[in-house]
């Protein structure tokens, strides 16, 4: 599509509109409806378009974890946690050989993180230690570490001292960060 193209993204949402309205039940349209209205700065429209997309293919991953992701920054993390679930739930209804494991992984490092940030320490610490058996990455390290530093295990400063030197800047940052270290 020229406007998605240029990214003029008003008239591109405008031009999927006409098209959803034809096709009501093509989902890759509702979806790229849902990208443009979040490059056009409507985080309601975009988790509307997303909602759709999830009612009309439940097993689509990608339009489950795109609503959690406006959920969340529409700031109800119970709904986003929720949609985040079930997008994993449908990566694992894959076929094991052709599932990619870094969707998954950027889920449960959302659900850790979002479990960590509301006090749900145990529950984002499981959360952490699922995603590491689907992939291991500094991010759900830096995770594991804080939910266990706010328990007071005394494993949480290796774990964080580890992530401090990662390469992962973000997750170094914050693991630096929780062990009172300055940020270079």
């Amino acid at each position: 599509m020229v406007e998605v193209e240029r990214q003029k993204w008003p008239e591109a949402l405008e031009h999927l509109k006409s098209l959803i309205a034809l096709q009501p039940g093509n989902t890759r349209v509702v979806k790229t409806a849902g990208y443009c209205a979040l490059k056009n700065g409507d985080l309601d429209a975009a988790r509307g378009y997303f909602a759709l997309a999830g009612r009309l293919s439940p097993n689509d991953s990608e339009a489950l974890t795109a609503l959690g992701d406006c959920e969340s920054a529409l700031g109800d993390s119970t709904s986003a946690e929720e949609d985040w679930k079930a997008a994993l739930a449908a990566l694992a209804r894959l076929d094991a050989g052709s599932r990619e494991a870094r969707p998954a992984v950027e889920l449960y490092v959302k659900l850790a993180r979002s479990a960590y940030f509301r006090g749900a320490y145990a529950e984002g610490l499981a959360y952490a230690r699922d995603g590491e058996r689907v992939g291991k990455t500094p991010a759900l390290r830096v995770y594991e570490g804080l939910c266990l530093q706010a328990v007071g295990s005394p494993d949480a400063q290796a774990i964080l001292r580890e992530v401090s030197s990662s390469n992962d800047p973000q997750a170094a940052s914050l693991a630096g960060k929780s062990l009172g270290e300055e940020s270079p």
